[in-house]
């Protein structure tokens, strides 16, 4: 009997070290799952076998541990290779929408830089066509200034001529169109030529 409860007890200690060295390969990899499974089945097994055998001995006991052990453990393990598949399912799933999220800041951001050079092709068309304009609006103001000045001046010039040369028709008011200093020249002009006419 002693013999049979040491064989016992060595094949329990063969039989954990082989569930340490196969849970850790199930951890490493749950493909190997089944290789687990079986040898824990097969465990429950020999246990159920052997529950039998040290009846109404000190180690009736051993055997139904064993089992209640090894019923234990597999009940574990499709608990971890369960998680493990949640938890591998659920990476699959972060995964994908985080590659979904880069892509999508991806392309907002090949947008962003499209519209901003989009925008600078405008901006140096736009540019020149604004500066164009502005010069064209200086020039027109610049000629419409030098013109009015020029015949605001021409206009008197001509009119002290002719008085100078005694042809003057004092009679004869300069047109006066704007209220700037050569428009005052010429309103005082007008009333100078007036007092002259009274005395």
């Amino acid at each position: 009997m002693e013999r049979a409860v040491i064989a016992g007890a060595n094949a329990n200690t063969n039989s954990n070290y082989e569930t340490k060295v196969l849970f850790l390969q199930l951890k490493e990899n749950t493909d190997k799952k089944d290789a687990f499974f079986s040898f824990i089945d097969r465990g429950i097994k020999q246990a159920e076998l052997n529950i039998e055998r040290p009846k109404n001995t000190p180690f009736d006991m051993l055997p139904v541990n064993a089992k209640n052990a090894n019923v234990k453990i597999k009940v574990l393990a499709e608990e971890y290779v369960k998680n493990i598949g949640t938890i591998n399912n659920n990476k699959a799933i972060i995964l994908k929408s985080l590659d979904k999220i880069i892509n999508d800041t991806n392309k907002l951001e090949q947008n962003a830089i499209n519209s901003t050079m989009e925008s600078f092709k405008n901006a140096y068309i736009l540019v020149p066509i604004i500066l164009g304009v502005f010069v064209i609006l200086i020039i027109a103001f610049t000629v419409m200034i030098s013109a009015s000045i020029t015949g605001m001046t021409g206009s008197v010039v001509n009119m002290l001529k002719n008085i100078s040369e005694g042809e003057g028709d004092l009679t004869k008011k300069i047109i006066v169109k704007s209220n700037d200093e050569l428009g005052k020249f010429a309103e005082y002009f007008n009333l100078c030529r007036l007092r002259q006419l009274s005395k």
